[in-house]
């Protein structure tokens, strides 16, 4: 594994990692937003940073891979959600102290993701680790109701695939079956999740 930040503060990125820019169709034209994605320039990345774990240069990254480690510095918790925050407890929320430089608050939403989070409330870190393996040019992107109750800004998703849930809005807007579909769930969500859903998804807004 890559050596990881000493800084109990600095989150750690994966050095195979990119910000994207990425072009969405919506109803109002193109949208143009940042993502993060693996990058393409694979045998420069391999000269620098030599394969281990048996992993073969030029297949990217392979499934379990840590991407990012988020650490839970009390600087960087909230009570309440924003649109660029992730939830990581029933009332706590992690932010970016830095929205530009922070890479991983770039990761888009897609109903069939790529990378997973996990809280480690133990070691006061968030780690979000491969899902898939991703090859060269991959987008790395989540599940927003896989962690979130609400999300701040509610939106239209347009990820195209089967299990898409249409109106992405948090995890406690999601139909028993939209529930049951999501194979990893923050531990939290799950607890509170005795409570009945709505028997439909909240409006985007």
């Amino acid at each position: 594994m890559f050596a990881l930040p000493v800084s109990r503060t600095a989150v750690w990125a994966h050095p195979a990692l990119r910000v994207v820019m990425n072009a969405f169709n919506g109803a109002e034209g193109v949208t143009r937003t940042r993502g993060v994605a693996v990058t393409t320039e694979w045998q420069k990345f391999v000269a620098e940073h030599p394969p281990r774990n048996g992993v073969p240069a030029g297949q990217g990254l392979p499934a379990g891979e840590l991407l990012f480690r988020i650490p839970l510095a009390p600087e960087r918790m909230t009570a309440s959600a924003s649109t660029f925050s992730l939830q990581v407890g029933p009332e706590g929320h992690v932010n970016a102290l830095d929205l530009e430089n922070e890479m991983w608050v770039c990761m888009n939403h897609a109903c069939t993701p790529t990378a997973s989070a996990t809280i480690a409330v133990v070691d006061d870190v968030v780690d979000v680790s491969a899902a898939v393996d991703l090859a060269p040019g991959a987008a790395v992107t989540f599940d927003y109701n896989t962690t979130e109750a609400f999300l701040a800004d509610p939106f239209t998703c347009s990820c195209g695939a089967p299990s898409c849930v249409g109106s992405v809005a948090g995890y406690t807007t999601l139909s028993v079956d939209q529930r049951r579909a999501r194979p990893v769930v923050a531990p939290y969500l799950l607890a509170s999740s005795s409570s009945s859903p709505s028997s439909t998804s909240s409006t985007s807004l």
